[in-house]
C-alpha cells in the first residue's frame, strides 16, 4: 500500500490526474525505487480503488503509512511536525493561534 501511496501523492504534486500516462515514466519508476525499464507501475484502476476505499480504519491506516513515510525521509525525526491541512498559503514561518484562526506572528521571508 505504501508504494501505491508513494505513486499517489507524486500523481498529485505532479499534478497528473490519472496514472495511465505515466505507468512507464521512467522518472516515476526511478521516484518509486523501480528501475526505469522494469514492470509497468499501478494502473489507474489501482489507484482509484484505494482512493474508493476508505473507511475509518483504512484512513487511520492511510494516515499512519503517509506519516511513517515523511518521519522516514529524515536522518533524525523532528520532534514537531506542523500540519497546514487548510487551503490558505501561509508562510512557512507563520504562527497561527489554532483556536481563533488568527496568524499571530507573520514575518518576511528572507532573502537568498
Amino acid at each position: 500500500m505504501a508504494d501505491i501511496l508513494r505513486l499517489w501523492v507524486l500523481m498529485i504534486g505532479s499534478a497528473y490526474e490519472d496514472a495511465a500516462s505515466l505507468r512507464h515514466d521512467p522518472v516515476f519508476k526511478l521516484a518509486l525505487g523501480c528501475l526505469p525499464d522494469g514492470a509497468a507501475l499501478y494502473s489507474q484502476p489501482t489507484i482509484s480503488r484505494l482512493e474508493n476505499l476508505p473507511w475509518p480504519r483504512e484512513l487511520l491506516r492511510m494516515g499512519q503509512a503517509m506519516v511513517g513515510l515523511y518521519c522516514a525521509s529524515f536522518r533524525q525525526v523532528p520532534r514537531r511536525i506542523t500540519l497546514d491541512i487548510d487551503d490558505i498559503p501561509l508562510p512557512a514561518d507563520a504562527h497561527v493561534d489554532f483556536l481563533s484562526g488568527r496568524v499571530l506572528k507573520l514575518t518576511q521571508p528572507s532573502a537568498f
